[in-house]
């Protein structure tokens, strides 16, 4: 009987953030466990993280958007979630203070409807999943959006529609996400060089990087050194 492997104990990172992570990491696959992997990461500064609690918070959205359904057809699910949470909750991205940590962080983002790219895109796959779509995310280059499969009626085949939950929930067509993509890169792309979606692990790597930015920028060493223990757990996998 083989014995699993203890997982090292980090020199920089809250012991606690890191196991937890690890243990998400397990079934990072699901997207339960990269919710509860991008939680841990915010557990590494934040104080009194209750995982429960934020997705008891983001169960309470869901269930706010599903006593509107009179209809299951997905694009009546996509209308009611859009008014609930970019009309009267207003999450959107923070762009005057973009690289603050705390946009990174999901249970302030859930708490304070601010957040950056790929951790509102994040809540945002967590709630509409559970309303019974797939949702993956599109890492776009320089910025980063959600691709929603969309059953349609009388059995036609089903489409794709490009929500940004930074902007607002706005929905996108291709062509606008490349010239976004070109305006925030200064670089020219086709259509099929960007819409390829980000596996979970991908996710996750993408939150810490920008982390690793931010500390870096601020000049915040410990944190910035538990953010690279972090990163090489999240690619160890």
């Amino acid at each position: 009987m083989s014995v699993p492997t203890p997982t090292p104990q980090p020199m920089h990172c809250r012991v606690e953030a890191y196991d937890y992570l690890a243990d998400q990491l397990q079934n990072i696959d699901c997207t339960q466990n990269l919710l509860r992997a991008a939680i841990a990461v915010s557990m590494h500064e934040l104080d009194n993280v209750v995982p429960t609690e934020i997705e008891s918070e983001l169960l309470q959205l869901t269930n706010k958007i599903a006593a509107r359904l009179n209809s299951s057809h997905h694009r009546a699910i996509i209308a009611h979630a859009h008014e609930v949470l970019f009309v009267e909750e207003r999450f959107k991205g923070c762009r005057h203070d973009y690289h603050n940590p705390k946009h990174s962080y999901i249970p302030y983002v859930v708490r304070s409807r601010r957040g950056l790219p790929n951790t509102l895109s994040l809540v945002y796959k967590y709630i509409i999943e559970q309303l019974g779509l797939q949702v993956e995310g599109i890492g776009v280059p320089g910025h980063f959006i959600t691709q929603v499969t969309v059953a349609e009626i009388d059995n036609a085949p089903p489409s794709i529609q490009l929500i940004d939950p930074f902007f607002s929930g706005r929905m996108m067509t291709g062509n606008e996400v490349t010239r976004r993509a070109a305006k925030m890169t200064g670089q020219t792309f086709a259509v099929n060089d960007i819409f390829r979606p980000v596996t979970n692990q991908q996710w996750l790597r993408r939150i810490i990087l920008n982390l690793i930015k931010s500390f870096d920028q601020r000049g915040r060493t410990e944190d910035y050194n538990a953010m690279h223990e972090m990163l090489a757990l999240v690619e160890s996998i």
